[in-house]
């Protein structure tokens, strides 16, 4: 069974990316959400292994998202990754 990856960024170059570093690796299903709102609306409709998400984004960002996400009991393991360098969300998010 092949590994499902969500990557959450509101930058398409970002989401293409990590798209072509994660496609290169044999075994990953690669899906995209351009929002927190459609990535939670995709976590609640199948199954991922991963989900990818941005620390900012407009709307929601990568925190608010993990904290709805496990709110809505999914268990997903996610992985924030920011270009900033913000010691309070980096605490926030352990």
């Amino acid at each position: 069974m092949d590994k499902r990856i969500l990557i959450v960024d509101d930058e398409p170059n970002v989401r293409m990316s990590y798209r072509a570093a994660l496609e290169s690796e044999s075994g990953y299903l690669i899906e995209e959400a351009n929002s927190a709102c459609t990535a939670l609306e995709k976590l609640v409709a199948g199954r991922f292994d991963l989900a990818i998400l941005d620390m900012r984004m407009p709307e929601m960002d990568g925190l608010e998202l993990l904290a709805k996400m496990r709110e809505r009991g999914l268990s997903t393991p996610a992985v924030i990754i920011t270009a900033y360098a913000d010691l309070p969300h980096a605490v926030k998010a352990v």
